[in-house]
């Protein structure tokens, strides 16, 4: 197994340049090889629950019947094929987000808060600066059409006195350049090796899950929004992402403002959670990157 070997020195900054250790398994041809392609690792399993933070990498997929289904965001440009999935709807300091063009949620465990694309950022579309978003809810649909929900609140977090708080900033994201697709769209016609996403895999190739990946022509005409959710999104909640079918379902747990509420449990297993039945009832997580271990 070869991990983080370079042909060259990359940078002399120390920010810049340095090799990751990653959990994305698929990139393209021009990217190092990743560890996870070096393995027989199919899902991941991230435990973020208070005392039981675990990481679990497994040789068969964890997942049942129904989850989110992943896209590949490699078809639009992007040099890996992150954890990513359309968003439904977008709320943002309890008012929806008119999203004019497709937008994209990728799950990064190694961002703290929320990342925008300046696409978002800087458009009507979402007229606050970063420091205004207080509390944020990014709902995706599962393959039987269910609502699972992303959500991070900055005051559920100071009277938790959580230490990673929702920092909400910009990225220009470089993927979605026209030129620059253009000439990879040449090197590909050009190749005499096809690319791995020329072909769907997996339940869908099996016709047991709906497709809802990308559509790259219409997507790409009007370049989609992206939001990294981080680790202000995953606390107290469970992670699993089958990695080679592409799917992936996000456990919430219930907080003590849901259970006042009234709240339902969500469901067992790997069921995603389901819609917020009216504003201040939804689960908001919190990350804490503590003691996680990881298991085979």
């Amino acid at each position: 197994m070869n991990f983080g070997v370079v042909r060259r020195q990359t940078t002399n900054s120390p920010a810049y340049g340095s090799i990751f250790l990653g959990l994305v398994k698929e990139r393209q041809a021009r990217v190092r090889p990743t560890l996870l392609e070096q393995t027989d690792i199919k899902s991941l399993r991230f435990d973020f629950r208070r005392g039981k933070e675990e990481l679990t990498l497994a040789r068969r997929p964890l997942l049942g019947l129904d989850a989110v289904p992943l896209v590949d965001l490699r078809e639009l440009g992007s040099p890996l094929a992150q954890y990513a999935c359309r968003v439904e709807r977008l709320v943002v300091n309890r008012r929806q987000v008119d999203l004019q063009r497709p937008c994209y949620a990728v799950v990064d465990t190694g961002t703290t808060g929320l990342v925008i694309s300046d696409s978002l950022y800087d458009s009507d579309e979402l007229p606050l600066p970063g420091a205004a978003i207080r509390e944020v809810v990014v709902e995706v649909l599962t393959e039987r059409g269910r609502t699972s929900t992303f959500a991070a609140s900055r005051r559920v977090q100071r009277e938790r006195g959580d230490e990673l708080p929702l920092i909400c900033t910009e990225e220009r994201i470089p993927w979605f350049d026209a030129k620059a697709l253009k000439a990879r769209a040449v090197r590909q016609t050009n190749s005499s090796t096809a690319s791995s996403t020329d072909e769907p895999t997996g339940l869908v190739a099996e016709g047991l899950v709906a497709d809802r990946g990308v559509n790259t022509e219409r997507d790409l005409a009007q370049k989609p929004h992206v939001l990294f959710l981080g680790l202000a999104f995953l606390d107290g909640n469970q992670l699993t992402i089958d990695v080679d079918d592409r799917r992936l379902s996000l456990v919430n747990t219930p907080t003590v403002q849901n259970q006042k509420a009234g709240s339902a449990p969500p469901d067992a297993g790997d069921a995603p959670s389901k819609a917020p039945s009216k504003a201040g009832t939804w689960g908001w997580g919190v990350a804490q990157a503590k003691g996680v271990r990881p298991t085979v």
